[in-house]
């Protein structure tokens, strides 16, 4: 990756996270690892990261908002997936057709390293892999990191709580609702809490702004008349 320019590097960190994205679904899903399922698993992730990163490299003015959500969906869902195999104690989840077993392995998420993995891996996304630098002196970036972090996380409690009231008889039915359904809210979430704490933070601002043509402060009163005396 030396040779890459920066948008090339990161757009191969998009493609890189999507392909492990498939190989942490074949650790989870002992089922899945059977060769034609684990060559759909593998072929259709990496079919889709390359689609995701050329998309991405291509269009070098793709709006931010969307640019954060190729992050959540690629750097973000890796890290979600990874900590929750952590939480699983890094062996595949209570696989087998039964409905005790997928309601088991409803029972592995929203565990603290799925948390934790998607917010550590998120926040990388947001920060430092974006195809263009992040507007500076603006209150967007404080803005992602307060309010789109809590929108994650309750985006991903909504998401979860919905998906644990789906139907599914088996585990890889279970897992596939939970992560689309997590991956929904947490996208969700993050976009509507950046956007009330960038609102709340201008708000804030225009609070302490004097207003135009107002009263003039005491301290430029003193002034005034130290200039009259003199």
């Amino acid at each position: 990756l030396g040779g890459l320019t920066p948008p090339a590097r990161r757009a191969a960190v998009h493609f890189a996270a999507l392909v492990l994205q498939g190989v942490v679904v074949l650790l989870l899903l002992e089922s899945a690892r059977e060769l034609p399922t684990a060559t759909a698993v593998l072929g259709g992730f990496t079919l889709v990261g390359a689609a995701f990163a050329f998309v991405w490299f291509r269009w070098v003015m793709i709006p931010h908002t969307l640019d954060m959500c190729f992050g959540m969906l690629t750097l973000g869902n890796l890290g979600m997936l990874l900590g929750w195999w952590a939480d699983n104690g890094f062996v595949p989840l209570h696989d087998g057709g039964c409905r005790a077993c997928a309601e088991a392995a409803r029972g592995e998420m929203m565990a603290p390293w799925m948390w934790a993995g998607m917010l550590l891996f998120a926040n990388a996304a947001m920060l430092g892999l974006g195809r263009r630098p992040l507007p500076r002196g603006s209150s967007h970036v404080p803005a992602m990191v307060t309010g789109g972090n809590l929108g994650m996380v309750a985006g991903m409690v909504a998401g979860g709580w919905v998906a644990a009231h789906l139907p599914a008889d088996s585990v890889p039915l279970a897992a596939a609702v939970g992560f689309a359904g997590m991956t929904a809210g947490m996208v969700a979430g993050m976009l509507l809490g950046t956007w009330l704490a960038e609102e709340l933070i201008a708000a804030a601002r225009a609070e302490r702004r004097p207003p135009r043509g107002g009263a003039p402060s005491p301290a430029s009163g003193i002034l005034s008349d130290e200039i009259v005396r003199r």
